[in-house]
């Protein structure tokens, strides 16, 4: 039998976590099969749709990786792909429920811009009494009684559309989905389905529900909590594998120790049999930190491409500003768990007091005494010192040249920090304090030696003096 998995959304809100696992799991497992991914839409709530959705779905999707075989934009051998081209299907097999008599129509009424309407629905005809056993690869053995299913659920809705369960069961089976792979609040419909299909007399597909992902208060992430899209996780600058390898985690393990995955690992070992029912909880901070690991996984060019998209600039290579952050690229690939991370840094490091006199930031008062002092003993340091604030850039070839080089000027000017600060008798923390908030403006930076160097002789010494002169400061 060949594989064949569809990720099936309905375009009534932009693309949200759950959405996302659905069909990364669904595309993981058909190609570990060497099988076949599907798109489809699932447009039949006419009601529900969302301008944005589709558009929205195509670009996330794209972003992360995820590549359908068969699609809307794609075609293939069961199109068409969005279930409104499809009508005259659903119609042609509501046909045989009726002749079969498993189904029937109904007059009934809805209501319609605030009126009654009476319009036909065909409805299934479901038994009243008993049970049905059947098997989810994931939870197990479900026994589902009679009288706690929906009674007699409709097929075909007054507005001549289908409904969500018999369009998608139809689909499946003319598309031959081998595998459904859904959340765990659509196993209530599963008796639904199985019953359209004995219906049919089709042979069902093998159901996957996976667990619920949940929050911290144990209550479902839902599309309609706008931080959960997953396009705001881009603007957040987390990168796609680190999507995949958070996501990977909700449902599935491959041990009890791994948790770091890249996707060519995932490619290689996500199975069917690594599907489980554990708890799947949103946990933000542990998907930051794995977007930290996968961001020092990135050569050091690709991280500079991905900081100009954070900052939505580019930077002419040999410009100062480009110099700066090559220079002080390892430091802030080390720090950052987020592309959204490197703005913060970015506003001491791509600024120079010639830009506008010192007065980007305030709020620091003019030194004196010890402070005034400190800032003394920096500025006689990087005069006498001077070769050490060239830039390390200035006279290496590569990277790894330039960051051996940089590493070394850092410790030694950390050690000139550290005896100045001996002889001034004072704490080191306070010496270089004083200067990291004087040179960046912040309390928390990357470590101060290396922003100097980056910076350079003149920049630096610039911003010693503007604070020590003026109100104003940086």
């Amino acid at each position: 039998m060949n594989t064949r998995l569809r990720y099936a959304p309905s375009p009534t809100g932009l693309q949200h976590l759950g959405g996302i696992r659905t069909a990364l799991f669904c595309f993981l497992l058909a190609k570990s099969a060497n099988g076949t991914f599907i798109l489809r839409i699932e447009d039949t709530d006419r009601t529900r749709l969302h301008p944005d959705a589709i558009d929205d779905l195509y670009d996330v999707l794209r972003w992360l990786n995820i590549t359908w075989d068969e699609g809307p934009d794609k075609g293939g051998d069961y199109g068409p792909y969005i279930q409104s081209d499809r009508l005259d299907i659903y119609h042609t097999h509501v046909q045989t429920l009726l002749k079969r008599g498993v189904a029937y129509k109904s007059e009934e009424e809805r209501v319609q811009e605030g009126k009654s309407v009476k319009g036909t629905v065909i409805r299934l005809k479901i038994p009243t009494e008993g049970s049905i056993t059947m098997t989810d690869g994931i939870v197990g053995d479900l026994t589902f009684q009679y009288d706690a299913i929906p009674s007699n659920p409709v097929l075909i809705k007054s507005d001549g559309f289908p409904t969500y369960h018999f369009a998608s069961v139809v689909d499946d089976h003319l598309m031959h989905i081998s595998h459904v792979i859904r959340s765990q609040e659509w196993l209530s419909s599963l008796p639904i389905h199985w019953h359209m299909y004995e219906a049919f007399g089709w042979k069902l597909p093998q159901f996957f529900h996976l667990p619920l992902i949940v929050g911290s208060d144990g209550k479902k992430l839902s599309k309609r909590y706008g931080s959960m899209a997953a396009s705001s996780f881009r603007s957040e600058g987390v990168l796609p594998n680190a999507i995949w390898n958070f996501l990977s985690l909700l449902g599935w393990s491959y041990d009890d120790t791994s948790n770091f995955f890249s996707p060519e690992k995932l490619l290689e070992v996500f199975s069917f049999q690594g599907l489980n029912k554990s708890q799947a909880m949103y946990d933000e901070l542990k998907l930051f930190s794995l977007n930290g690991e996968h961001i020092r996984t990135l050569n050091i060019t690709e991280f500079i491409e991905y900081c100009e998209k954070a900052l939505g600039i580019v930077l002419e290579k040999g410009s100062v500003l480009r110099l700066r952050l090559e220079s002080i690229a390892v430091e802030l690939q080390a720090r950052c768990n987020r592309f959204s991370d490197v703005a913060y840094h970015w506003e001491y490091i791509g600024y120079s007091i010639a830009d506008d006199g010192g007065k980007r930031f305030s709020g620091l008062s003019v030194c004196d005494g010890l402070e005034a002092d400190i800032l003394t003993a920096m500025i006689h340091i990087i005069k006498e010192h001077s070769e050490l604030f060239a830039g390390s850039y200035e006279n290496s070839v590569t990277f790894d040249e330039m960051n051996h080089d940089s590493q070394e000027k850092s410790d030694a000017i950390v050690n000139l920090m550290k005896a100045a600060a001996n002889e001034l008798q004072t704490k080191p923390k306070t010496f270089f304090m004083c200067v990291q908030e004087t040179i960046t403006g912040r309390k928390k930076s990357l470590p101060v030696a290396h922003v100097m160097i980056a910076l350079k002789k003149e920049e630096t010494i610039q911003r010693l003096r503007n604070r020590m002169n003026n109100e104003t400061i940086i």
